[in-house]
């Protein structure tokens, strides 16, 4: 009698878990060709499915998790690689408490992380996180470890000597140290200062450190504006920049412009070439060069019609060699999403960067993307 009851009292623990965890899956599909002179067609396949599952552990605290197993296939002429990979890309521990008028959060465990700029260090990380904040301040700070990630599946600007193992190859390892201070509520704006401090564990990397500063808020009632400012160095001796700022304009229920432009220092005057911990692609070109800043005016449209949205941008390419200012081309982008069912999302993309000094550096590619939740 006695077993039975331990037995019953057992399943009836199970169920109440069962029954407060939520799960669910992703399967996608991307198909892309792409050319730079359309003579020698580069094609890419990649499928995945991503599993999660997450569930309340009272009503302060919450676990998640995500596996990810996928495959990329790259066929160029009569060269192909296959690459598999298996990745655990959320593993966290969240929490919210509400005391008086303050807020706590708390994240720890692996989970996305992201810089003020979106620019130096946005990528999956191991780590902790927490913030506190009230009507008009939040003040936060996030530390974490790096070298544990599938460096298949983040991108990160630096690369381990060895040749990168099959399924799971580890990341460089950093350890991000990074401290914000944000004024909330200034009239419609949000004013922020960040502080970050990547410790390199191996020789092969060096440490770096960023100062940033961000503004955002309404103009009026019909724009938005987003502006971020970016201090480097990698030995407090040499310093790189980097800035951006974007305005947008609510034009009636179904269409957002979007205008502005981004700045990269390269070897100009005092400065270095602006580097960042994890991997960013400026524009589609096949070639960026470390050596030359740049400057990058764009302008994009985003149309909603019921469940469908199409997005025209356009970018110019300014390199800046030395002290000096060049056209480089013109970067082009066309998508077009339509969430066929609650479900099922159907998408594709046509992107042209056209370089008027190389045609080499030229990329023009069309993508389909499909994927399928469940």
């Amino acid at each position: 009698m006695k077993k039975f009851l331990v037995t019953a009292l057992s399943a009836l623990i199970l169920i109440q878990s069962l029954s407060a965890l939520n799960w669910g899956g992703l399967l996608t599909n991307t198909s892309k060709v792409s050319t730079s002179e359309f003579k020698l067609f580069d094609f890419k396949q990649s499928n995945s499915l991503s599993l999660w599952a997450s569930s309340s552990i009272n009503k302060n605290l919450r676990f998640s998790t995500e596996g990810l197993f996928k495959y990329d296939l790259d066929v160029i002429g009569e060269e192909k690689n296959f690459t598999g990979i298996i990745d655990l890309t959320l593993l966290k521990l969240s929490g919210n408490w509400n005391v008086n008028n303050l807020s706590l959060a708390l994240n720890a465990g692996r989970f996305a992380y992201s810089d003020l700029s979106s620019v130096v260090f946005a990528q999956t990380s191991d780590g902790l996180n927490f913030s506190l904040q009230n009507r008009s301040i939040k003040v936060g700070a996030y530390a974490g470890y790096t070298g544990l990630l599938n460096s298949l599946n983040v991108s990160m600007l630096d690369f381990i000597p060895e040749e990168p193992s099959k399924i799971y190859s580890l990341c460089p390892g950093y350890v991000p140290l990074i401290l914000d201070f944000s004024l909330l509520n200034l009239s419609g704006n949000t004013l922020s200062l960040q502080a970050e401090y990547f410790i390199a564990t191996a020789e092969y990397i060096h440490n770096k450190f960023y100062a940033e500063f961000a503004a955002n808020g309404m103009l009026g009632t019909m724009a938005s504006y987003a502006l971020s400012a970016v201090v480097g160095s990698e030995n407090f001796s040499e310093y790189m920049l980097f800035g951006s700022g974007n305005v947008s304009l609510f034009l009636g229920q179904s269409l957002i412009a979007n205008i502005g432009a981004e700045y990269a220092s390269g070897n100009n005057g005092s400065l270095v070439p602006f580097r960042t911990v994890s991997s960013r692609t400026a524009y589609n070109g096949k070639m960026f060069s470390e050596t030359s800043g740049l400057i990058l005016p764009q302008a994009s449209v985003l149309f909603v019609l019921n469940n469908m949205v199409l997005t025209l941008g356009e970018k110019v390419v300014l390199g800046i060699p030395e002290n000096e200012l060049s056209l480089n081309g013109f970067d082009t982008t066309l998508s077009f999403v339509c969430n066929v069912l609650s479900d099922l999302q159907v998408g594709c993309s046509v992107i042209g960067y056209a370089d008027i000094n190389n045609a080499a550096n030229s990329n023009y590619s069309f993508a389909l993307n499909v994927s399928l939740a469940f």
